[in-house]
């Protein structure tokens, strides 16, 4: 049997987190970013297959959408976000956290409050750094000597250094494709050298890691979600249409049209249905997470408090959900970097 291995990337917005995911797969189905403004609109996974040791292991890749600056609604990144809590729901064999280099207090910020909301204090055991933008990536000594820096960088550059650990920190550089055929050649060896130096450093991390609060979330999202039925009725229509195209009478080819068409608005109604229910039930659990926070330590201690919203005060009432889980989600999706 295969093993099945998830890879999950965090990272803010413009800092090659779906490059890392194009040169991880091999493949060119994850848009890239050019710049600050983030292409991953949406939860996208794509697998491939490695041999280890003999054995065949089955990677996937999940990149979500960027840190700050997503340009989505409150409710599709809420959306989204259960969506990442569904794929992983068997559990993770790394997080990485990709970066050029510099650690911003809010990018930090935004990566302790997602591994509160997926996972606990056990996750920096199984998370990694991706330095990308390192075009030396291939010497050993310049490496160490970036490591050494990104230490020294200020407490929060050496406060995620000190938490996720030295060895931990892979660097890579993606260069671009587009260009002049030559330069695209170039670049596709730059970016295979790099891919090899990732597979190495994923090759001894086979332990799965599976904590409460992740199993927490699927817990509630799988009691209600409907992937199932809209897979069935998926199939019913992709069968009907076949069978369309085999019928000659004009009557029946207008009864076929007709259930074509319910059925369309009945995958339409419970794709709107299950978004809706996810929705709701990742922002309880959003909010449950913030509570809990006020008397935890932040997974990677930075300068002022995890959140920055006065986590420790305690505040009463229903009416103040919506209000908490803007601001969180605010933090995670909507800071701002000059």
């Amino acid at each position: 049997m295969t093993e099945i291995r998830n890879i999950l990337l965090f990272g803010r917005t413009g800092q090659g987190k779906s490059s890392v995911s194009n040169v991880l797969t091999g493949t060119n189905e994850f848009k890239e970013s050019s710049g600050s403004v983030s292409e991953t609109k949406e939860c996208k996974v794509r697998e491939f297959k490695q041999k280890i040791d003999g054995k065949e292991v089955t990677y996937r890749v999940i990149d979500t959408i960027g840190l700050g600056d997503s340009k989505l609604s409150e409710e599709d990144n809420l959306y989204e976000l259960a969506k990442v809590a569904n794929e992983i729901k068997d559990g993770i064999n790394q997080v990485f956290f990709v970066t050029n280099g510099r650690f911003a207090k809010e990018e930090v910020q935004a990566f302790n409050l997602l591994c509160r909301v997926f996972f606990d204090q056990e996750v920096l055991k199984y998370s990694s750094i991706i330095r990308t933008n390192f075009p030396e990536f291939y010497d050993k000594e310049v490496c160490e000597e970036d490591i050494e820096a990104l230490s020294n960088e200020g407490q929060v550059g050496k406060a995620v250094v000190e938490k996720i650990g030295k060895d931990k920190i892979v660097h890579v550089d993606l260069p671009s494709l587009k260009g002049r055929s030559i330069t695209i050649e170039t670049n596709k060896n730059i970016r295979e050298e790099s891919r090899e130096k990732l597979l190495e450093h994923l090759k001894d991390k086979e332990d799965s890691y599976n904590p409460s609060n992740l199993k927490m979330i699927n817990t509630r999202i799988k009691s209600h979600i409907y992937t199932q039925k809209i897979e069935a009725k998926k199939k019913e229509l992709a069968e009907l249409s076949q069978y369309l195209i085999t019928v000659n009478d004009p009557t029946k080819k207008e009864q076929i049209n007709k259930q074509i068409k319910e059925l369309g608005k009945e995958v339409n109604k419970l794709i709107a249905d299950e978004k809706v229910l996810l929705i709701r039930d990742m922002g309880k659990h959003i909010i449950e997470t913030y509570y809990e926070l006020g008397s935890q330590t932040p997974i990677i201690p930075i300068v002022g408090s995890a959140l920055g919203i006065g986590v420790g005060i305690t505040i009463a009432g229903a009416a103040t959900g919506p209000i908490i889980l803007s601001l969180l989600m605010g933090k995670i999706f909507g800071f701002s970097l000059k």
